[in-house]
């Protein structure tokens, strides 16, 4: 798991129930992160023919800011967002 994923589900309800309303987007994507890969969205059980042994696969939200769902697809954008506006950022040398 994220460690990123674990402190929002550790902070969403102070976020849920503060003084300060969310955005209903903002809630929505709040809700979504709390119930990524967790038994609230349902999943797959997987066991092994051989030893019996269970796996469980929870469902993800496929939410685009979930750092479980989209976090190495958001790494990648921004890695290739550098590449691509570096060349225009202008060099300076220290000579």
């Amino acid at each position: 798991m994220s460690a990123l994923a674990d402190w929002l589900v550790r902070q969403a309800p102070a976020w849920l129930d503060g003084p300060r309303p969310l955005a209903p987007a903002a809630r929505r994507a709040l809700q979504a992160i709390q119930r990524c890969r967790t038994p609230a969205l349902g999943g797959h059980v997987y066991r092994c023919t051989d030893c019996d042994e269970t796996d469980y696969a929870y469902h993800s939200c496929h939410q685009r800011s979930c750092p479980r769902c989209a976090g190495a697809g958001t790494v990648r954008a921004c890695a290739a967002s550098f590449r691509r506006f570096r060349r225009f950022t202008p060099r300076f040398s220290s000579r």
